[in-house]
């Protein structure tokens, strides 16, 4: 009764707020689920075509006006079309270019990767880098996320002149020709002031020694060897401190050269040493654990890594770089290939045998920057070609697909790892960790840009501001991993079980109406998940029964409350955890 009163009293203290989630330019849009369309438009109004606007959203953050455009079908933002977005960014239809009632001092068309801002001081040609502009997905998409950043001045003369601004989408391609909206003026929005939950947290240093840090960096043509980036490559890697690196791009050196040159920078003691290994392919493996055996899979390469005796597993390790930008044929391919290999090497049928269990991650510069099928591949074992690499198939060891680590850049709302200022295309995610959640789970992930992150935690780690966009155009991407599992994986009298109770936060979070709550428990016992209002009231039963150890996960609908805070809690015998969510309609 004691536990009860107490709690009762610790939600009945906590304030209601008007906190918002932070929209994450990640190609991911279900963190738009709290904001209203700002405009529908009618469907199938194009001339002719597949680019068929709908619904607009628009917001900002402090740093970001931020929109999301369905497009109708599936295309590539920033190939082979001429959707141009204009902004009336002082409020004024009497400036700039004259469209569809607006006067847009900002034209940009996304698909020839330029613009033109409209100034007093007349018609300046503009590139990405010259608006902050950040879209996603990098690969093809229904619908997209875009970025401007609020505070861009160009030539001395800010972008956004008011507070106040009208956009207007158009399809100036040959075919299409459809616009948004429909009416003349543009779509009005006024920039607010909101107040927003933290950006999920990260940490630069690893928090356990039990974890095991993995990074991947595409070094840019050898450049990790190149003495005028040492110091920024140093300064990298002395912060990140990783334990196994997946290298891209290392053509005109070996192995044992990148192992040693790790090793310059972040010198084993007692008599450890860093393992490397390379097949005929540019990507190589530099290793605190013993590297076993090497596979080349179709230029990229997969490596067997005993992690013993710190862990009690080998891990099947994939350094991948598959074809670049508009080979999508040759991309597919080369993924297909990978998968192909994974699913031999579990069920025992090809030259690996991997023992049910074993910890599964693939790396790299995956150039995604074509069909969408391709992570999908990745994550999901949808095969393309069946009749060169066979069956479909789920990845992972528990019958589900892989999981992408998807880490922020450093403190930031948006995930690319590729950055080059002077490149016609913007920011884009190309690198990926991808991991089997079942046997791996992910504690900390973050990607080191350098160049947006805090000049405090710069400073702490001996990082500038250069460091990660001097050193390479990718991004050293990093992610810690606890190898206790998450799931329950059975295999005949084997029964790799979690080590901890566990009570995850629920996703998405806000939600609207449903959301998904996962936990985890030892062994076989009764577990009861209740959830509560504010006032400390018990409002839904989800569990109060008998269950066996292993991941959990329930959904939990709330179409019948109102907004609001609300808690839910967990008890397994005498452990007890609660968290919060919030409710939006």
């Amino acid at each position: 009764m004691k536990k009860l009163i107490l709690f009762t009293l610790l939600i009945i203290t906590t304030v209601v707020n008007a906190q918002l989630q932070p929209i994450i330019l990640d190609g991911n849009f279900s963190d738009w689920k709290q904001i209203s369309p700002a405009y529908t438009d009618a469907l199938n109004d194009q001339a002719s075509g597949n680019i068929d606007f709908h619904r607009l959203w628009i917001f900002n953050d402090d740093i970001y006006l931020l929109l999301r455009i369905e497009v109708g079908g599936e295309i590539n933002l920033q190939n082979g079309n001429s959707i141009t977005i204009y902004i009336d960014t002082d409020n004024n239809p009497s400036t700039g270019v004259k469209i569809d009632g607006i006067g847009a001092e900002l034209e940009f068309t996304f698909g020839a990767k330029s613009g033109i801002f409209h100034s007093a001081n007349g018609n300046i040609s503009i590139g990405h880098n010259d608006i902050g502009l950040i879209t996603a997905p990098t690969v093809t998409s229904t619908q997209f996320e875009i970025g401007i950043k609020r505070n861009t001045v160009i030539q001395n003369i800010p972008l956004f002149q008011s507070d106040t601004i009208e956009v207007v989408f158009k399809d100036n391609g040959v075919v299409g020709q459809d616009i948004l909206p429909d009416e003349n003026g543009g779509v009005k929005y006024v920039f607010k002031k909101y107040d927003f939950y933290p950006l999920p947290e990260y940490s630069i240093k690893k928090l356990k020694d039990n974890y095991l840090r993995i990074m991947t960096n595409n070094v840019r043509r050898d450049d990790f060897f190149n003495e005028s980036l040492f110091a920024h490559y140093k300064d990298e890697y002395s912060a990140i401190a990783p334990d196994i690196i997946g290298f891209q791009e290392i053509y005109k050196h070996t192995a044992e050269e990148t192992a040693n040159r790790v090793a310059s920078i972040l010198p084993l003691s007692g008599g450890a040493k860093w393992y490397g290994a390379k097949s005929s392919s540019d990507v190589i493996v530099v290793s605190k654990f013993p590297i076993t055996k090497v596979f080349p899979i179709d230029g990229n390469t997969a490596f067997l890594i005993n992690l013993r005796p710190k862990y009690n597993t080998d891990l099947l390790f994939i350094s991948a770089h598959p074809p670049c930008c508009n080979n999508d044929t040759g991309r597919q391919k080369e993924i297909d290939h990978i998968m192909k290999f994974i699913r031999n090497a579990k069920d025992s049928t090809g030259e690996l045998a991997l023992p049910r269990g074993t910890p599964i991650i693939i790396v790299g510069d995956m150039n995604l920057v074509g069909y969408a099928q391709q992570l999908k591949t990745f994550l999901t074992g949808d095969i393309v070609n069946n009749s060169l690499y066979g069956p479909d198939f789920k990845p992972d060891w528990d019958g589900s697909n892989f999981k992408d680590s998807e880490p922020l850049d450093a403190g930031r709302p948006t995930t690319f790892t590729w950055y080059s200022a002077n490149s016609p295309y913007s920011p884009g995610k190309l690198d990926y960790i991808i991991y089997s959640g079942s046997v791996l789970q992910k504690m900390n992930g973050y990607v080191l840009f350098t160049k947006g992150m805090n000049p405090d935690t710069l400073k702490a780690y001996g990082l500038n501001p250069d460091d990660a966009v001097d050193a390479s155009d990718h991004i050293p991407v990093v992610t810690d991993f606890q190898l206790s599992p998450v799931t329950s994986v059975k295999n005949n009298s084997d029964n790799i079980l979690p080590e901890h109770i566990k009570l995850e936060q629920n996703y998405p979070n806000p939600f609207n109406p449903t959301t998904i709550i996962k936990y985890q428990i030892v062994k076989t016992g009764f577990v009861v998940l209740k959830v509560y209002n504010i006032l400390g009231r018990e409002v839904s039963v989800l569990v109060n029964k008998q269950q066996p150890a292993g991941e959990h996960k329930i959904e939990f609908n709330g179409s019948k409350l109102s907004s609001g805070v609300y808690y839910y809690q967990l008890r397994v015998n005498n452990f007890i955890s609660t968290k919060k969510m919030i409710l939006l309609k």
